[in-house]
């Protein structure tokens, strides 16, 4: 690791570039660095934004532990346009979420799960039993995250896979509602393990329906994000981790709808390729397969496809709106800002509602992308 960030912003680097230019190319304009460490850290990201021709927005959300550290305070954008001024939306949008994992991989056999790891003796996570938190139970979350949920001015996001994860997720975020009404909107990353019961409490939370050892939980906005290459990359082997029943259950989008609850679709990077059309084909189709032979393809858990419009929204205004950017960014509104990309065809035109094919929508190419109205890159 360079020893220096905010040198190695500065420096670069071909492998740096590319990596960057990728993300332009697949018709990324703003991306989430969501695990800030440090004040150096913080500073490097910022300092990226700053170099001559970078083509991304960046927003930044900051561990927990070092936010506490080092007294920090969120950060907005340095300018916002409006009717009354000229200014042009920055790259650096600022730092103003706190970010906590309650649990580990889903995948990596860590994620805390309801029930154990499903594969028998001898066969990947066995012996794992229900996986593991990061935490020894909800009220060490709460004791965690009290200080800066006191300051009511910081969004959180909890990374939460398995079911007993977003149920302790859940419980902290209830009692710290309680204790003290946050008006920012609460993220749950990743959200893996479908339950129904669990997507109707957060629907229940965000009504002010919730209720938290036997009180009311004041209305709270939490949303969702899910990893959608859980189902294409991992759906066939969770069959095998977690059961088929339970494999079906991941990511849960039909009882997301149910609930009310908005939701996005990201990649985890570097988990999985950052390419926002192949999450919109991931979500729609539900298509898994058999790795590393792709001997089996299917679909894994078709009730929790969702549409086009659905999964279009899940990589723009959706998450625009984790990160209270909606007002700035997200959708093409008068008011906004003209970040976009030209595509060479409609993803709509795909819907299977429309007697589409949706196998395809990863392959539509991306033209151009657009920041503040202004193309970021040559024709592609």
């Amino acid at each position: 690791m360079h020893s220096d960030p905010v040198k190695l912003a500065e420096q670069g680097g071909a492998d740096v570039e590319r990596a960057i230019h990728a993300l332009r190319d697949a018709g990324v304009t703003t991306i989430a660095d969501g695990g800030l460490q440090s004040v150096s850290q913080i500073n490097a990201v910022k300092r990226f934004t700053e170099l001559p021709g970078f083509p991304l927005r960046i927003t930044g959300v900051v561990v927990a532990d070092a936010a506490k550290a080092a007294t920090l305070r969120p950060t907005a954008p340095a300018c916002a346009p409006n009717g009354g001024n000229d200014c042009a939306l920055p790259k650096w949008l600022g730092a103003g979420g706190i970010k906590v994992w309650v649990d580990g991989s889903t995948q990596g056999c860590t994620a805390k799960l309801e029930a154990p790891y499903h594969y028998l003796e001898g066969g990947h996570c066995s012996g794992e039993g229900e996986g593991r938190a990061d935490y020894d139970s909800a009220q060490d979350i709460v004791d965690s995250l009290s200080p800066l949920w006191g300051q009511g001015a910081w969004r959180f996001q909890l990374h939460a896979n398995g079911n007993g994860a977003n149920k302790w997720a859940l419980d902290a975020l209830s009692r710290l509602q309680q204790s003290k009404e946050n008006p920012h909107r609460v993220l749950l990353i990743h959200n893996t393990m479908g339950q129904p019961a669990l997507s109707k409490r957060i629907g229940d939370l965000r009504k002010g329906a919730g209720v938290m050892d036997g009180q009311p939980v004041p209305a709270l906005d939490i949303q969702v994000t899910h990893l959608i290459g859980h189902v294409a990359y991992w759906g066939d082997a969770f069959v095998g981790m977690l059961g088929e029943e339970a494999a079906s259950e991941i990511d849960p989008v039909a009882y997301d709808r149910e609930n009310g609850i908005p939701f996005s679709l990201h990649s985890d990077s570097m988990v999985t390729p950052t390419r926002p059309l192949w999450f919109v084909e991931q979500a729609v189709t539900r298509r898994t397969w058999s790795y590393p032979d792709f001997q089996k393809e299917y679909v894994l858990g078709a009730k929790h496809a969702a549409t086009v419009e659905e999964a279009l929204r899940a990589i723009t205004v959706e998450p625009a709106r984790h990160h209270e950017l909606d007002t700035l960014l997200g959708s093409i509104e008068p008011g906004k800002v003209a970040d976009f990309v030209v595509l060479g065809a409609n993803p709509l035109d795909f819907d299977p509602a429309k007697g589409g094919d949706p196998t395809k929508i990863s392959q539509i190419p991306v033209i151009q992308t657009y920041l503040n109205g202004r193309a970021t890159g040559g024709s592609h």
